[in-house]
């Protein structure tokens, strides 16, 4: 156990200690405002204040965020110390670190930014080059796993202690099922308005691909499906699968979920991977949908649904997280960026939303994804081969901390056609180098 001393205790001093002792290494904290009885204790013990009280101590200097309540605008400065990244920096000579740690790390996986008004994309996203890590260039370092590092060092150096044992680096595949099939289950009206469309743009190719899948001739060139089975059998994975449940819109355009085609494919899935929701577009702000959605799909699935990711990463703090709680959703894995890789909240572990606006720490369990495959070919047009590269560096760093490598993955971007010509090999050489030392299941 380590003795926090405080002279004010908030709970977002709890839950930035809680984060990085406990829910990281697994070591408990306790908090006090008592001097005495800091001064009287024993074990392992850090000063979080601005005065120093003893030798014996670790101390912090807090630079009163986490005393605070609400939202401030400003920006942190910066500063690199043998190459890692560093803010709320102290002037202080006597602190161990020369910066706030627990405010920094409570700064980046809060999205503290992301409360503060910003110009949002084509789709209402916080952009990546608007965050602090980006226009710093460390959107790729976890920070936060690398802080708390820095303090476990630090504690097992002055107290003479062995460091804990902690959980070794883990891989969690993912797919989003935007749109499991080209040509099956979209009903007969958007059958037949597509093809129609494909003989007066005169495009004969496709109008007679989807004819003969329709009449079972040849298989959906998005059913990758069983690929992907063997590929989870051959590594032991236990991946998840979120499928898009919405209605028919712009920026929805799954099969009917109704179909046949579509609740077989949930129910096959359900053999072999855990299910799950991807809420539709215009769910992430709008409880009336997200509630529908999820009821839905659990009628499809027959299960209860916990978990989810939202379609186009739409995220709005933190109406959408309080959206998932309300209708009992305790794990998202929605904290990534669409346009870059990387690390939004600065961590590659889970750890619980924090709710800026009540200042409550919540029961929702966050996941942070790394990279994504429209990221990689879309949005950074990587190709095949420096996206291979790009992936097996982003998995090093993740190992490096032992933390969560999240993929997410297409079943249609598996299909060896068009822009996605040769990326089976890329998403092949992920898993292969993910995979190792990687069989603990992370869900």
């Amino acid at each position: 156990m380590i003795l926090i001393y405080s002279p004010k205790i908030t709970n977002r001093l709890k839950y930035a200690a809680s984060l990085l002792l406990d829910g990281l290494y697994g070591i408990s904290v306790e908090i006090t405002d008592n001097q005495n009885d800091f001064l009287n204790f024993n074990g392992p013990k850090i000063n979080y204040s601005q005065t120093p009280l003893t030798s014996e101590e670790i101390f912090i200097y807090s630079n009163g965020l986490l005393n605070q309540k609400g939202i401030k605008f400003f920006k942190p400065d910066v500063k690199f110390v043998n190459k890692i990244p560093l803010t709320f920096i102290s002037s202080s000579s006597h602190c161990n670190f020369g910066f706030d740690l627990f405010a920094a790390s409570f700064y980046f996986v809060s999205r503290y930014e992301e409360y503060l008004p910003y110009k949002g994309d084509a789709h209402g996203r916080f952009e990546a080059d608007q965050s602090l890590a980006f226009q710093n260039g460390f959107l790729e370092v976890p920070v936060v796993n690398i802080y708390a590092e820095l303090l476990l060092k630090e504690i097992s150096k002055k107290y003479k202690i062995e460091k804990p044992v902690i959980s070794c680096f883990k891989f969690l595949p993912t797919y989003d099922i935007d749109n499991a099939y080209a040509y099956k289950g979209k009903g007969f009206f958007r059958s037949f308005a597509a093809s129609i469309n494909n003989v007066f743009s005169l495009n004969f190719d496709v109008f007679f691909e989807r004819l003969n899948v329709l009449r079972g001739n040849k298989p959906d060139p998005f059913d990758t499906f069983d690929y992907q089975i063997e590929l989870q059998k051959k590594y032991n994975l236990n991946p998840i699968y979120f499928f898009l449940a919405g209605d028919y819109g712009p920026f929805d355009k799954n099969i009917y979920v109704f179909s046949r085609s579509f609740e077989s494919l949930v129910k096959k899935t359900d053999d072999y991977a855990l299910i799950s929701l991807h809420p539709s577009y215009a769910s992430y702000n709008n409880p009336k949908r997200l509630s529908m959605e999820l009821s839905r799909f659990a009628k499809i699935a027959n299960q209860p649904i916990t978990r989810c990711r939202q379609h186009f990463i739409r995220l709005s703090f933190p109406l959408t997280y309080k959206l998932l709680l309300e209708n009992n959703v305790y794990n998202d894995y929605t904290m990534g960026y669409a346009t870059h890789t990387g690390f939004r909240a600065g961590i590659c572990s889970p750890y619980y939303f924090y709710d800026l606006e009540s200042e409550q720490i919540t029961k929702l369990k966050i996941h942070p994804f790394t990279a994504m495959d429209m990221t990689l070919n879309k949005y950074m047009k990587l190709s095949a081969e420096a996206a291979e590269k790009k992936l097996s560096e982003l998995i090093d760093i993740v190992r490096s901390v032992k933390g969560n490598f999240i993929s997410v993955w297409h079943n249609d971007s598996l299909c060896e056609r068009g822009i996605w010509a040769g990326w089976r090999k890329v998403y092949e050489s992920m898993v292969a180098n993910a995979s190792m030392k990687s069989n603990d299941k992370v869900h």
